[in-house]
């Protein structure tokens, strides 16, 4: 409210106001803060899907790998989609088009195909696709700037706030555990860890619950609501809930299963290693083989070897 002043943030487009506020003097062209906020929208839109299509494909592939998503093994696959590859095929034919017009591009050291190679989680990327197209179709009926409000909502009540939130309570939760013993580990002062998770959880905890709380009906005479005022929290804890409610309905049955069938479902994982950069360099993740299979309880807790590896589903 020091900018921008009530009544105009009542009315909406705040971000605009407070550019035109501040940045609208430098120009006399009125139409200068309307260009720039567009073009840090875009920057920071781009920004944001491209974190998110990094890391949210990976956390699905994760998760595919624990067995939990059906198709596992499609989901939680990786191949190498990379320029590496193409560069690889490139020079694999020395007279080929492209190696031919391209050689004195093709032989520099830093166009090798090992510096350029680096594994996709591709199954992971079409399921992340899959849903980014469900939601923009879903919102396709909205005005553009309304669609955009309504999934920049649902992103911050879920990842922001109800994350947030969890997180902070793990951390409070952390410090306080005498079982953990967290505070003989943690290098900070305790107080001010324990003041910044409980302000973390304090702010994360606020849109939770007042997103619930209907708006007066002073706000709703300056306002046009696009979607029922509901919408936000009711759609973010249906998804959540339905995560939550698939993976107790697969505990469930990996239980039923290892009651009556005798039978518990076992994840291996067999990571390799590179050293980066060779040969002495610190050892980094480059490939991991994971091996799911149903195994007999007398069994569990011994350590497969090969030729039980082979009747398992690998990726």
């Amino acid at each position: 409210m020091i900018v921008v002043p009530k009544a105009e943030q009542i009315a909406g487009n705040v971000a605009l106001a407070f550019f035109q506020r501040t940045l609208g003097s430098v120009s006399q062209d009125e139409s200068q803060p309307r260009r720039i906020l567009a073009a840090f929208m875009a920057v920071s839109s781009f920004g944001n899907i491209v974190v998110m299509t990094f890391t949210a494909a990976r956390v699905k592939q994760e998760i595919a790998k624990e067995g939990i998503l059906p198709w596992a093994k499609f989901f939680g696959q990786s191949k190498n989609l990379s320029f590496g590859r193409f560069l690889a095929w490139a020079q694999k034919d020395q007279d080929s088009v492209i190696a031919r017009k391209f050689h004195w591009l093709l032989k520099r050291s830093w166009m090798d195909p090992r510096e350029h190679s680096q594994e996709t989680p591709f199954g992971a990327l079409f399921l992340h696709w899959s849903f980014t197209v469900l939601m923009i179709v879903v919102t396709s009926h909205l005005k553009p700037t309304d669609a955009y409000t309504l999934l920049v909502d649902l992103y911050t009540y879920t990842i922001v706030s109800i994350f947030g939130f969890i997180i902070a309570v793990g951390m409070l939760r952390l410090r306080f555990s005498s079982t953990k013993r967290w505070s003989t580990k943690s290098p900070f002062r305790p107080a001010f860890s324990i003041l910044s998770a409980f302000a973390f959880a304090l702010g994360s905890c606020y849109p939770i619950v007042a997103s619930w709380v209907p708006p007066s009906s002073a706000y709703l005479s300056k306002t046009q609501l696009a979607v029922a005022w509901f919408t936000t929290p009711v759609v973010a804890w249906s998804v959540l809930g339905l995560g939550m409610f698939w993976y107790q309905a697969f505990k469930l049955y990996a239980w039923r299963r290892a009651h009556k069938g005798g039978v518990e479902f076992q994840v291996q994982k067999v990571p390799e290693f590179d050293r980066d950069p060779p040969p002495n360099g610190p050892p980094v993740q480059v490939h991991e083989t994971v091996f799911l299979a149903w195994v007999a309880k007398e069994n569990e807790s011994m350590d497969l070897d090969i030729e039980d590896r082979r009747s398992m589903e690998s990726f």
